[in-house]
């Protein structure tokens, strides 16, 4: 049903709306699609019977609207508004920069709005059109506020990230129901791409599973705003860091560290902007794309873990620890291999030991599980051979896992975490 305003109250006269104002025409900001539609602040929209027309309208975002066009005068009814009921009271929003956030109190015949110049109304207002140059028809809708995909178009610096989800074809994803939390890298931080690698993602049909992971690396399930990312004032001001992590829609974890100088993520991007509030989620803008993390074997030969690259090939687990895991592995040095003496390792790389090497080396394994520093606790674990493993700990805060000290933690991969160990651990004996 069609609103009537009795009272408009201005709390601050100086910025108060002013109706009756010259609109020119009714649609002189239109732009016409050469289809029968029609584009402006409206949104994109098909008249019956062309811009000065009375009925219904198919209307690309709210559906069937119901429209009154001639001249100076645009009346538009969304029956959306009937969803909110007799009695709504609450905000709106009026969907253009020059008519900020109202509130509405409807009780019975009265229906009161207040305009409240510079004042942002709370999340999830609906939306509301009315003529300006009438204000006798008010018109609200339950859409709230752009998807992700749309907001990131309209915020005009995320282009290459609006390009890349429609080369993807991820643009119909980002628009559903989610809710989604997406880390959005600008313009800016898809030009530190190297230029032949990003045109390789965009133009190359080959390169379009690796587009997809990147993207995908950047979308975490759930509406996730800065206090939910352990944004502490308090650690802030005193100094303190404070890591947690997040895993993404594709099942691979990113680290996000809280310093004193703001989010960081995998500790080569900044959160420069958090909590761009969207109809499907949340958008926190970041400085750097983010590239997916190796598997865990691939992980291990760009580390230099060479010796154990060459014991998972000999032992026939390379595949194994390719798999989705997840897994958390305690990985040798190659000091440590190194230290075993070529005799013994010739001896497990021969045939009839590879039982032996595959024991020794998933006694290295938490199969399952990412278990990260912060995790690794004193006691006993079970490993994917099957024995138990004990962790332990020194007064200096050393951590041991059956007497070879962790030496560095938190390697993230695809699919689980690596923690580097400077011994290699023999299962205990039958």
């Amino acid at each position: 049903m069609k609103k009537q305003i009795l009272t408009l109250i201005s709390f601050f006269a100086a910025g108060a709306l002013v109706f009756g104002q010259d609109t020119s025409s009714a649609f002189s900001d239109a732009t016409d699609n050469g289809d029968g539609s029609f584009t402006n602040w409206i949104g994109t929209f098909t008249p019956d019977g062309g811009l000065s027309t009375t009925g219904f309208i198919d209307h690309a975002e709210h559906g069937s609207l119901y429209l009154v066009s001639s001249g100076q005068d645009v009346w538009l009814y969304d029956q959306n508004v009937d969803a909110l009921g007799d009695d709504f009271h609450g905000w709106i929003y009026t969907n253009r920069e020059v008519f900020p956030y109202f509130y509405i109190l409807n009780n019975a015949e009265s229906f009161w709005l207040a305009f409240l110049p510079g004042i942002e109304g709370p999340e999830a207002t609906p939306r509301v059109f009315f003529n300006p140059a009438d204000a006798s028809t008010v018109l609200l809708s339950d859409r709230t506020v752009n998807d992700i995909v749309e907001t990131a178009i309209a915020a005009g610096n995320f282009t290459s990230l609006a390009t890349a989800l429609t080369t993807a074809d991820l643009v119909s994803t980002l628009q559903g129901e989610g809710p989604f939390t997406v880390f959005a890298p600008t313009d800016t931080a898809f030009g530190k791409l190297d230029s032949a690698t990003l045109d390789d993602l965009l133009n190359n049909p080959d390169s379009l599973p690796a587009l997809t992971d990147i993207l995908l690396y950047h979308v975490v399930p759930g509406e996730l705003s800065a206090a939910d990312l352990g944004l502490d004032v308090d650690d802030l001001f005193s100094g303190e860091a404070s890591t947690k992590y997040l895993t993404t829609v594709g099942g691979s974890d990113l680290r996000l560290d809280v310093t004193p100088f703001g989010v960081m993520i995998n500790g080569e991007s900044m959160v420069q902007t958090a909590d761009l509030e969207t109809s499907n989620g949340l958008i926190h803008v970041i400085d750097t794309v983010l590239l997916p993390p190796a598997d865990i074997v691939d992980t291990a030969i760009g580390a230099g873990l060479s010796s154990l690259a060459t014991a998972l090939t000999e032992a026939e687990l390379v595949e194994t620890l390719r798999g989705d895991g997840p897994f958390t592995v305690f990985a040798p040095v190659n000091s440590a291999f190194e230290a075993l003496g070529q005799e013994t390792l010739d001896d497990l790389f021969m045939d009839e030991n590879i039982a032996t090497l595959q024991d020794i080396l998933l006694f290295h394994v938490v199969s399952g599980a990412r278990v990260y520093e912060s995790e690794v606790a004193p006691g006993m674990v079970q490993m994917a051979n099957g024995d138990m493993a004990e962790i332990t700990a020194d007064e200096d805060g050393n951590v041991f896992i059956e007497g070879a000290q962790i030496i560095q933690t938190d390697i993230n991969t695809s699919n689980g975490v690596v923690h580097l160990i400077d011994t290699v651990i023999t299962p205990p004996a039958e």
